[in-house]
């Protein structure tokens, strides 16, 4: 994944790293980001997210919503930017649709050798465009999202790979195992807005 921020002095900085997601319906997922020098993993089970950092072994275990869908809906009602996120609700295609405002398919292209179909879209807080194969069983190649409610309209790039929709996930993958040198931290409260 690649990631554009604004910079204090106006530059576009463009940041890039790496996503494993290993998912299970409707309340499982282990995220592990490795990026910007940090590996961090996410677990979410059982009605808590876990974070943690292997290199600081340091962890904050939080109460969360009890599904995927709920807890993205609860991170995007607190402006909290995934780009990744609405990949990975069970309602993708219904919640595009009623966002969408136009929709172009741009044509066959290939993306590294693979021969996929480009679509255009244009919705209220972003432009974006997906790629994708066609087929009996078609998957998500590569998305392009331009954020238009940010500051400068950074750009995030999400290239899939290594698809595998029939995995063989122990329980143990979404279960955070606490090592005996880690250290447990708080998370800051939020703060309001005129604070």
């Amino acid at each position: 994944m690649e990631e554009e921020e604004l910079a204090t002095n106006g530059q576009i900085v463009t940041f890039f790293h790496t996503v494993d997601v290993t998912v299970q319906r409707p309340d499982k997922i282990h995220l592990t980001f490795k990026g910007r020098g940090q590996q961090v993993e996410f677990y979410r089970e059982n009605g808590s997210v876990t974070m943690y950092s292997p290199d600081a072994k340091l962890y904050t275990t939080m109460p969360t919503k009890s599904t995927i869908d709920a807890s993205l809906t609860e991170m995007r009602d607190k402006n909290i930017d995934m780009p990744i996120g609405p990949f990975l609700r069970s309602n993708f295609y219904d919640l595009v649709a009623k966002a969408v405002i136009t929709g172009y398919v741009i044509g066959r292209v290939k993306v590294f050798d693979q021969d996929v179909h480009q679509l255009a879209f244009t919705a209220p807080d972003a432009d974006f465009q997906i790629w994708v194969t066609g087929g009996e069983a078609p998957r998500f190649v590569r998305s392009e999202v331009v954020n238009k409610k940010l500051e400068g309209k950074p750009r995030t790039i999400i290239q899939f790979l290594d698809w595998n929709l029939s995995p063989t996930v122990s329980a143990d993958e979404f279960t955070f195992t606490k090592p005996a040198d880690a250290v447990q931290i708080s998370v800051l409260p939020e703060r309001g807005g005129d604070q």
